[in-house]
């Protein structure tokens, strides 16, 4: 992504306000998290749910979440993309039963970390909106929007916005998000507070990419392992060459021949 170089101009501060807009969804997923867990029972989720957030968190996560803990966690120590993990796994009630007793919400209707239809405006439909909004922006080579694509992205996650906080049903401030949602866009914005707003999100997608490459990684040595152990296997028990590697050899021959 670019950094801004130059003085605002009108897309660039569109692309400021967009980044504001990634921020205000991550204080909204906060707000998720806190309506089905609370800050002093979260340590408490994590250690029943252990087994199956050790398999999908990064070495980072895994140290904050399980290995140096402290009287409780701040919900504003987690990222969006955590944030994100977290609700998933442990506010599906169909993925874990909250201790609380609390019903948890139902999964998206396409299932999780798939783009929802038009016609699922569930809560977990539009926290994979969140999600996929998020990543769209981190993607982004240039810091600049046009008014036609900024005017399409802040209406259509200023609905995600508003029909998420009308779910949570926050009585005290009901309205928190999208009212701070009207202020930013309307908000005189210089070129020193455009491009705060756009390293916040160039740390994001640095972030990301740093989580991603983690992930291949350890994909690959997954890959090698289960190799290894087939081998073994087929060392041990010749007759197994069969099912395992006579396949792979036709394949391979075949792919020669069609090459």
């Amino acid at each position: 992504m670019a950094s801004l170089k130059h003085l605002s101009n009108r897309d660039t501060t569109n692309f400021a306000r967009v980044c504001r807009l990634v921020s205000v969804c991550a204080d909204l997923l906060r707000d998720v998290l806190l309506h089905f867990v609370s800050v002093m029972s979260l340590y408490s989720e994590l250690d029943r749910a252990k087994e199956k957030f050790m398999k999908i968190l990064n070495p980072q996560q895994k140290i904050l979440l399980y290995k140096k803990r402290k009287s409780f966690l701040p919900y504003d120590d987690l990222d969006i993309s955590l944030l994100y993990l977290i609700i998933r796994n442990l506010c599906d009630e169909s993925l874990h039963t909250l201790s609380n007793g609390q019903k948890g919400m139902t999964s998206p209707k396409e299932g999780w970390g798939k783009e929802p239809t038009e016609k699922d405006r569930s809560l977990a439909a539009n926290i994979e909106r969140i999600r996929l909004f998020r990543n769209d922006i981190c993607h982004r080579e240039n810091a600049s929007m046009a008014n036609p694509e900024f005017s399409f992205i802040w209406t259509k996650m200023s609905r995600v916005v508003e029909e998420i906080e009308k779910e949570l049903g926050n009585k005290v401030n009901p309205t928190k998000h999208i009212d701070l949602l009207k202020t930013i866009r309307s908000i005189s914005m210089d070129p020193e507070e455009a491009q705060k707003y756009i390293k916040e999100l160039e740390k994001m997608k640095e972030e990301k990419e740093g989580l991603e490459e983690r992930l291949n990684l350890k994909i690959e040595e997954l890959k090698k392992e289960i190799v290894n152990k087939d081998l073994a296997r087929i060392i041990k028990n010749p007759g197994l060459f069969d099912i395992f590697l006579k396949p792979i050899s036709s394949y391979i021959i075949t792919k020669q021949i069609f090459k």
